[in-house]
């Protein structure tokens, strides 16, 4: 069986049913005359996102045509490494982490996922350890507080996150940005997909990377955003730092058979 189940290769069924039952996506397994993407499968337990500060080497050409590489038809990948325009996107990394912090009912969620010490990582092995969060100074020595949604301390939380964002986007070698051309669910899950085969082809290449967010969650910094890339009218889906740092130690996580469940048909 085991010789079977390595020989079969993945098949994904976008929307089953419709969606129903909110299912987006169903994975299948059929036979293969040979196994694909051996290296990107073992990169898996490599993979870490790096918050550290990267040493701001470019990333060679040969390298950046292999991560292209992994972006299917139908999708856009975007470069940005002049380092003038780097600091532009470093500014505006800036400015959406702090008002993103800010706002509170998304900082409730990303609090909410926030461990605070080893026992609490260890117990629930899930979110994210404050020491992964590579975050300096106060913000980072009392986080418990400056990064609570309730607390008056928070506006200190916010511009210590949004300093750390601006100098992680200028230590970079590059910056990426995965688009689509339409806003819709099924370009998204392609996008999932997308992002998983760069970030490993990144892990087996050497190469550090950490997905930003805020600068496309805040509607009032995506235009800008878009602008910067020379993808306005695209729809963004993943904006990705790349660059040389030190792996970061792995985050505690659940078993696989703590949380998935297998059946054959």
């Amino acid at each position: 069986a085991a010789g079977s189940f390595a020989a079969a290769a993945p098949v994904v069924h976008a929307a089953p049913a419709d969606g129903a039952n909110g299912v987006v996506a169903e994975v299948g397994w059929s036979e293969a005359e040979t196994q694909r993407d051996l290296g990107l499968s073992a990169a898996i337990a490599e993979r870490r996102t790096n918050r550290r500060e990267f040493d701001g080497r470019a990333i060679l050409p040969q390298a950046r045509a292999q991560l292209t590489a992994q972006i299917p038809e139908g999708l856009f990948l975007h470069w940005i490494d002049d380092r003038d325009a780097l600091r532009a996107v470093a500014d505006l990394a800036h400015d959406a982490t702090r008002e993103q912090t800010l706002d509170a009912s998304a900082q409730a969620e990303q609090y909410a996922w926030m461990r605070f010490d080893d026992g609490e990582a260890r117990r629930r092995r899930d979110g994210i350890p404050v020491d992964a969060l590579e975050l300096g100074g106060p913000s980072g020595w009392f986080a418990r507080r400056t990064f609570n949604p309730k607390s008056r301390f928070l506006r200190f939380g916010a511009e210590g996150a949004g300093k750390q964002a601006r100098s992680q986007v200028r230590s970079a070698g590059a910056v990426a940005l995965l688009a689509g051309p339409r806003r819709e669910e099924a370009q998204w899950l392609m996008g999932g997909q997308a992002f998983e085969r760069f970030a490993l082809k990144a892990t087996q290449l050497g190469l550090a990377h950490q997905a930003l967010s805020a600068p496309i969650e805040t509607p009032r910094h995506r235009g800008e955003l878009m602008r910067l890339f020379g993808a306005l009218g695209e729809d963004p889906i993943a904006l990705v730092r790349i660059g040389r740092a030190k792996q970061p130690r792995p985050t505690l996580r659940r078993t696989v058979a703590t949380v998935s469940s297998f059946r054959t048909t």
